[in-house]
């Protein structure tokens, strides 16, 4: 009856049903709030911001873990370091999709 639209998931089912699916939570939740609460979903997340991604979680974790005290400050020139990995992270993320390297024009 929830998949055909006849029910409405509860959403404090929706951690447990997502778990048994083998689907990201967060995923599951976005759904049901753009459907059942749109306005709500928009003031959340325009407010408190998106929840953070797998990825995001994970580059959080191993900064927290280069840096437990919080003294690396992201200035000249660690800073340009992080941006190039990143960089690099984006041409091997366009090489996996089957796109071609950016072209630094693509920047202007």
């Amino acid at each position: 009856m929830m998949k055909a639209g006849e029910m409405k998931v509860p959403i404090d089912r929706i951690p447990g049903l997502a778990a048994a699916l083998g689907v990201s939570p967060f995923d599951f939740i976005r759904i049901a709030m753009e459907e059942y609460q749109p306005e709500v979903w928009e003031v959340l997340t325009k407010t408190l911001g998106a929840p953070l991604t797998k990825t995001e979680e994970m580059l959080i974790f191993a900064l927290d873990l280069a840096d437990p005290e919080e003294v690396i400050e992201f200035d000249d020139p660690t800073g340009r370091l992080v941006v190039s990995v990143f960089e690099y992270l984006e041409q091997e993320a366009r090489m996996r999709k089957g796109l071609p390297p950016r072209d630094a024009s693509e920047d202007a």
